[in-house]
């Protein structure tokens, strides 16, 4: 047990330089599939207006 805790603040250790960017691309990542879910039904209703 005490071993997998030490495995897991060494593994946080190498990965928090990382971290920021990370959740960054995580962070974009959701918004722009937010941002398209809430666009698509807009989109549609406008091309097929659009396209009659």
């Amino acid at each position: 047990m005490m071993g997998l805790v030490v495995g897991e603040h060494r593994w946080i250790r190498t990965l928090r330089p990382a971290l920021p960017a990370i959740l960054l691309c995580h962070g974009l990542q959701a918004i722009t599939i937010g941002v398209l879910a809430l666009m698509a039904p807009y989109v549609q209703n406008t091309a097929e207006s659009f396209l009659g």
